[in-house]
């Protein structure tokens, strides 16, 4: 997420939230949000701290309430109606605090999207052994349908790096499932699955 976008999220949340900027004077008890547009930082206050997410580096991290005093420049907004921290807690464990799922919540924020119903996120990563990964990409191919999209990452290829660097993602490929279940996809070489 750009810088920009996180900024102009900030001032729409704190648009509509009452925000409290100084950390001497908030009621932590009313906090719901927590953003820092200097450090880059915006996040979920949870039932023992915050999970916080670095919108320029796109990592995740738990912060303790009680150290609220050790960030600076941060501002501390209240929503209208109180958030349901016990499903958000069990929502973040499932989706092991993945940036991109602290990211959805934040924008259904924005969107004022129902917070009951969120979107699950695969693990970032995984412990893969020839066994399980033979394994998955059987369960993909007999649950595979036509125009399915089939996202991929060489870590071994430059272009495929250099891609992902340059769109921020993680992913640098995509295919789309023809009616044979053959992956069709534009790519700058001829691969091969086995």
């Amino acid at each position: 997420m750009p810088a920009a976008h996180m900024n102009s999220l900030t001032k729409y949340i704190e648009g509509k939230n009452k925000a409290h900027d100084n950390r001497s004077r908030m009621n932590l008890d009313s906090i719901d949000l927590l953003t820092s547009p200097k450090n880059h930082i915006m996040g979920v206050k949870l039932k023992n701290d915050f999970l916080l997410l670095n919108v320029k580096h796109f990592y995740s991290f738990r912060f303790k309430i009680q150290n609220i005093n050790f960030l600076d420049d941060c501002i501390g907004l209240s929503l209208p109606n109180p958030l349901d921290t016990e499903y958000l807690e069990n929502y973040f464990s499932e989706n092991q605090d993945n940036p991109y799922a602290i990211q959805h919540l934040m924008n259904c924020f924005t969107r004022k999207l129902p917070l009951n119903n969120l979107t699950q996120f695969p693990p970032l990563c995984t412990n893969k052994t020839a066994s399980s990964q033979r394994k998955a990409l059987e369960k993909m191919y007999s649950q595979a349908q036509l125009m399915d999209s089939l996202f991929t990452y060489d870590r071994t290829n430059g272009i495929s790096r250099l891609i992902r660097k340059i769109d921020c993602g993680p992913w640098s490929h995509v295919g789309i499932i023809d009616q044979n279940k053959n992956i069709v996809e534009i790519i700058s070489v001829r691969q091969f699955l086995t």
